[in-house]
């Protein structure tokens, strides 16, 4: 796939996984840090880079790491391959029945608004409630397989951003099918590359920076 893609072609310039390298520099004590780190087992959000200019060499590690960790956070909050993330967690709450509304994180509520009002602007061309489809083609390009009609059907009748209640004063979401499961994949990616740059920006007073996400691109520069 192509983050495998871009794996490799890091690798081809010499840049081994959870290296920090200096990759530029300037005549005025500037530095631009590429950092990249594994995606494997600990983060499901694809191949990750993180360019900033900084005052040194240091400082752009130190800005970057948190800017990891960041997104290493919200991984944890909203990847569908977790068993045990937030968004996991929710979905199974709602796995036989409709259960009462859980409250939820503010980061995960945040993305679910989102997602629901650009649900609603492009009539469900975007549509978070597609993970029982999602699965479903998971399986087949493992087993060379195409689902059947019947389970097509089953899955497709889980489908529906209408079919998610969102509380904002009380930040609770309802699923109001059993059996939903919600996959951010098209969504959760680009808010957590903006949640990177907005930390480098704020904590750290990096004013120009680029976050490559997978192939999805963030940039900040004041």
């Amino acid at each position: 796939d192509r983050a495998r893609v871009q794996r490799r072609q890091l690798r081809g310039r010499g840049l081994p996984e959870g290296e920090v390298g200096l990759v530029a520099g300037g005549d005025f004590g500037l530095h631009a840090l590429l950092v990249r780190i594994r995606d494997g087992d600990d983060l499901d959000l694809g191949a990750w880079l993180c360019w900033s200019v900084a005052e040194d060499g240091e400082a752009a590690k130190r800005a970057a790491d948190a800017a990891f960790t960041r997104v290493a956070e919200l991984d944890r909050i909203m990847s569908d391959y977790k068993k045990d993330s937030e968004l996991m967690l929710l979905c199974k709450q709602f796995e036989r029945e409709v259960a009462q509304p859980v409250k939820v994180s503010n980061e995960l509520f945040y993305v679910l608004r989102k997602a629901q009002e650009l649900s609603e602007r492009c009539d469900g061309a975007f549509d978070v409630t597609v993970g029982p489809l999602v699965q479903l083609w998971r399986i087949a390009r493992r087993t060379q397989e195409l689902p059947d009609a019947k389970e097509l059907a089953a899955a497709r009748a889980k489908v529906g951003y209408q079919k998610v209640k969102l509380d904002a004063a009380k930040k609770t979401v309802q699923l109001l099918t059993p059996g939903m499961r919600l996959d951010l994949g098209g969504i959760a990616k680009g808010y957590a590359a903006d949640e990177a740059l907005k930390l480098l920006r704020d904590q750290f007073g990096i004013s120009q920076a680029l976050v490559a996400a997978s192939g999805d691109i963030s940039e900040d520069e004041v």
